[in-house]
């Protein structure tokens, strides 16, 4: 249902056009958040997906074995992991992701370290789904390395 200029408001002509955030909804269809400001961009069609990529999710601490890899997930968002190494201090994988795996460009992930003994190291490797750092990163615990 869609209401039009000068149309009387009522209850029975505008409740049926809207969702209420208190009640269940019968609505049936997409909302649309159609932006017509060029500046803005085009519709936005997975408003919740949207707002996922706009906040960090954290993540449980993840214990990395030598030559693993780290979790991430497949979305263009924002990434908190935090690691420590299994059993004790470790280097992962020259492909710390995966050597498959394609994040969506503007993805970030902010990989911190959980231990001072039980350290994780990210080696710079400039091969195909490498990590081009300045230098080695050796995350203990409160050491921060943001990927984009």
């Amino acid at each position: 249902m869609a209401i039009i200029d000068g149309q009387a408001v009522n209850a029975a002509v505008t409740n049926a056009a809207f969702m209420s955030k208190t009640n269940d909804s019968s609505t049936v269809g997409k909302v649309g958040l159609l932006n017509a400001d060029v500046i803005s961009g085009d519709n936005i069609t997975n408003l919740q997906k949207e707002l996922n990529e706009k906040t960090f999710t954290a993540y449980s601490v993840q214990a990395v074995a030598a030559a693993a890899t780290i979790d991430v997930q497949d979305y263009k968002g924002l990434q908190a992991r935090t690691v420590i190494g299994s059993p004790g201090a470790v280097t992962v994988s020259t492909t710390p992701f995966g050597n498959s795996f394609i994040l969506p460009s503007g993805t970030i992930v902010a990989v911190s370290g959980a231990d001072n003994t039980n350290t994780v190291k990210i080696t710079h490797n400039d091969i195909n789904y490498g990590c081009l750092l300045f230098g080695d990163a050796d995350l203990e615990a409160g050491f921060i390395v943001s990927l984009i």
